[in-house]
């Protein structure tokens, strides 16, 4: 449920939880479902939903119809007057090591626990002079990632 420029709705009556988000307006007015056009009591649209801004429904899509964009490829579904995303491809670049448990934290779990099907693809550039032990390539990494069936491409030199 999106909440903005309700003026029913009082600080004392929002609730901060782990799931809640605050956003910025220009991005809230962009979430918020579009009124079916024609819609209105009695013509078949559907009535504001309780402290809400905008419809229960937009363009018919409550019972998880393909949205804007469609396909699996991408889009935006309206699900319970939540705008649902099909697909979200993030692509990080020079990621610092020691960021990488707040990436699982703040990235990878919360869409896996959406219930998003969760990918990775890592690119691991490690350079120093003289600093890599062939052996730790050869018999640690190497027989690890064999371990565990994954699949790599290590190149050396």
């Amino acid at each position: 449920m999106i909440y903005f420029n309700d003026k029913s709705i009082t600080a004392d009556d929002c609730e901060i939880i782990e799931t809640a988000w605050l956003i910025r307006p220009a991005l809230a007015k962009t979430l918020i479902p579009e009124p079916e056009v024609g819609g209105g009591a009695g013509t078949g649209g559907h009535e504001p939903e309780p402290g809400g801004t905008g419809p229960a429904v937009s363009g018919g899509t409550e019972d998880g119809k393909k949205g804007e964009g469609g396909g699996d490829g991408g889009g935006v579904v309206i699900k319970g007057g939540e705008r649902r995303l099909n697909r979200v491809r993030i692509d990080m670049r020079q990621l610092p090591w020691e960021n990488w448990l707040d990436i699982y934290n703040e990235v990878i779990q919360p869409l896996a626990n959406e219930g998003a099907e969760v990918s990775c693809q890592v690119v691991i550039l490690a350079k120093g002079d003289a600093a890599i032990r062939e052996n730790t390539v050869e018999l640690g990494i190497k027989e690890s990632l064999s371990q565990r069936d994954i699949e790599a491409d290590i190149q050396t030199g």
